[in-house]
């Protein structure tokens, strides 16, 4: 009677220890996940193998916090039982699972019951699979703003029917009604914001309030590939952007390639480097992209108000309107000085201007009239006739009056 209670005490004790083994063996996999999820860094490595210099952040991070601590490194790696090791892919991501779970659950804890717009976008990753990524913005119980990621999702394709079925399905996991949508936000794709069958009008059709903005870097992108797309000089030019260092190769190529079709092809190109052409739309365009580039940049910053940006725009829209009036003296003095300084023939204004196709033709206008009218001046106005179309003014009030009245 005595040894069988010695044997159960044993046993009991033995259970006891290979639990408590365990937590501490869990808790060390899971301090490592919630690091590595903190700061964004991919889990696995290239080569896992225990000879391997690099086993991936996961493993080394265990590594090092075994290193480190004697109550860790007994349980751990090549000190815990095979079948239970806590070390592997599919553990990782039970663990990611349950961290997001948790995180969620605090998202929704913030949101409540109250209103909220929906954020969508839709793109391929490495593997060629359509993703589609849900973010939720609220106010939170403090009053502020907050943007929360939820979720992203494998889609079948990208039909406003199939994304509308996909975002109800995900809002469906965590009990938020459709009819409490009060805003979308999507990248202006025709899919995604069609005025007849997009997205936003299924959404809308349901939902009357889930009024859409158009993401506004992204209009401003569509407004400068617009002008990019519909002039052929312009057109040309985004084919290369840069000149000193790209010339250089390209010297050295078409004097020194083994490859004789290498060779041909780098003097073409080299030639149309150095054509007025070419230096005159780098420098216009410079200048173009100055402004523009400013402007998407404070229209990404995270903590931009509706009226500051819809103000930026209008001071961007101006900025433009001046370089048309008063820009083009210092534009050509620019080409020229950089003409100079790297070699390329200036053209003569009062010539008449060649296409460079055929000079039997001959052309109506002169070189002035090609750079200052249908160039500079009509690639401006196209600028601001587009900026003018994706923020115009029946939006621009809207949203400064959502502005007020938040």
């Amino acid at each position: 009677m005595n040894q069988r209670q010695s044997i159960t005490s044993a046993f009991e004790k033995q259970t006891s220890l290979q639990e408590k083994e365990y937590r501490t063996r869990l808790n060390a996999s899971i301090d490592c996940v919630r690091f590595l999820l903190r700061q964004g860094l991919a889990f696995r490595g290239h080569n896992e193998k225990e000879d391997s210099d690099n086993k991936g952040n996961f493993l080394e991070l265990l590594q090092w916090l075994a290193d480190r601590c004697d109550v860790v490194d007994r349980v751990v790696l090549k000190n815990a039982p095979k079948i239970a090791q806590m070390k592997c892919g599919e553990i990782q991501k039970d663990i990611v699972q349950a961290c997001s779970y948790v995180i969620l659950n605090v998202i929704m804890g913030d949101l409540g019951n109250e209103f909220f717009a929906i954020l969508v976008d839709e793109s391929r990753d490495v593997s060629c699979k359509e993703q589609m990524a849900l973010v939720l913005r609220f106010v939170n119980r403090k009053g502020e703003v907050e943007e929360r990621f939820v979720g992203l999702r494998n889609v079948n394709n990208t039909l406003a029917l199939s994304l509308k079925a996909t975002i109800y399905d995900m809002l469906a996991k965590w009990n938020l009604s459709p009819s409490r949508i009060r805003g979308q936000g999507y990248d202006g794709a025709s899919n995604m914001s069609g005025a007849f069958n997009g997205l936003k009008t299924l959404i809308m059709n349901e939902t009357k309030s889930a009024h859409f903005v158009h993401c506004f870097a992204h209009q401003l992108q569509l407004a400068l590939v617009f002008v990019a797309k519909n002039h052929t000089t312009v057109n040309d030019f985004f084919d290369v952007t840069i000149y000193a260092s790209i010339c250089d190769v390209l010297e050295d190529l078409g004097e020194f390639d083994s490859d004789r079709d290498r060779r041909a092809e780098a003097i073409r190109i080299l030639k149309w480097l150095k054509l007025f052409d070419f230096v005159f739309c780098l420098h216009f365009m410079v200048d173009i992209l100055g402004v523009t580039d400013h402007l998407n940049t404070i229209l990404q910053r995270k903590g931009q108000d509706i009226a500051n940006a819809m103000n930026q725009v209008s001071s961007s829209k101006k900025a433009i309107q001046e370089i048309r009036d008063v820009g083009w003296d210092p534009l050509l003095e620019k080409v020229t000085l950089f003409c100079a300084k790297n070699k390329v023939k200036v053209v003569d204004l009062e010539d008449k201007y060649f296409n460079g196709y055929s000079r039997c033709k001959g052309s109506h206008v002169n070189n002035l009239h090609h750079y200052q009218v249908d160039v500079f001046k009509e690639v401006i106005d196209m600028q601001l006739q587009e900026l003018n179309n994706r923020f115009n003014e029946v939006n621009t009030n809207l949203l400064l009056c959502i502005a007020c009245c938040a």
